[in-house]
């Protein structure tokens, strides 16, 4: 904020604006005073991959298998002779996703994570035929529709997960669920969990012995940093609330069921 001086009892007037300097004339002789993976300095080397300092770069090496969490955490600390006096400290991270070799998603809901391959592409084959962990892509009328399950001898097993919307783009979008006047789709079903989570939910509340209710959209995002028709690539992350609305929640005139869920992609995409 630029400061303001006090009015001149002479005149009334304002006293001109003192001029702000840029932000880089006020630093110099920056120094890299460390880096760190994860919040553990370098060098370090573990589940999470390794970091080694090399100068005034590092170099980070994956690990052979998904760390957990993911993505991993770079940070670079410095210091600056502040033009005031003293010194001035700075950190910068970097997110880095680590992803497997070829096409996949991965989702993260309730403390679990589930880990699917778009299995025949790139000669990936999966180590159990009897028990897939399956996930496929298209890309129709302009809509993106994934879908992810465990397939068990052919037939779907517990697990199965799915996104549908509309209009992808580079870029975070909020998916709108037809409550929302929208014809986005997020689907999930886990038997550890009671019955289907939908984007879609009712909120709930008694009003005078009457339960009032409103019908709503949760908040989900997809967020895709790549997307490429010609090379039939999408590449991204998710995050939101999704919801089930059991006679429980009906009868005793409750909001709908809340999870959050999250993960990554990296897909090929068949149209």
């Amino acid at each position: 904020m630029v400061p303001l001086y006090p009015i001149n009892t002479n005149n009334g007037d304002l006293e001109p604006l003192v001029p702000i300097l840029p932000d880089d004339s006020k630093l110099t002789g920056f120094q890299i005073t460390g880096w760190t993976l994860n919040g553990v300095n370098a060098p370090t080397s573990g589940s999470n991959g390794s970091l080694t300092q090399n100068g005034l770069t590092a170099n980070y090496t994956a690990p052979n298998q998904l760390p957990n969490p993911n993505p991993v955490a770079v940070s670079v600390y410095l210091n600056a002779n502040n033009y005031l006096g003293g010194i001035s400290t700075f950190i910068i991270n970097s997110s880095i996703n680590v992803r497997e070799d070829g096409y996949y998603l991965t989702l993260n809901v309730n403390g679990s994570s589930y880990t699917f391959y778009e299995w025949g592409f790139n000669g990936q084959v999966p180590p159990d035929p009897n028990d897939q962990w399956l996930v496929n892509a298209g890309y129709t009328d302009g809509s993106i529709g994934i879908t992810a399950s465990e397939v068990v001898n052919g037939s779907f097993g517990e697990v199965w997960f799915v996104i549908d919307y509309s209009n992808p783009n580079v870029g975070n979008k909020l998916l709108h669920g037809s409550n929302d006047n929208g014809e986005d789709g997020v689907s999930l079903s886990l038997t550890s969990l009671a019955g289907q989570y939908e984007i879609d939910y009712t909120e709930r509340h008694m009003s005078n012995q009457v339960c009032d209710y409103v019908n709503k959209s949760g908040l989900f995002y997809v967020n895709l940093s790549q997307f490429d028709l010609t090379s039939h690539i999408a590449e991204g992350s998710f995050h939101g609330s999704i919801y089930y609305d059991s006679p429980l929640n009906q009868d005793n005139c409750e909001t709908s069921e809340e999870i959050t869920v999250s993960g990554d992609f990296y897909l090929y995409l068949a149209f």
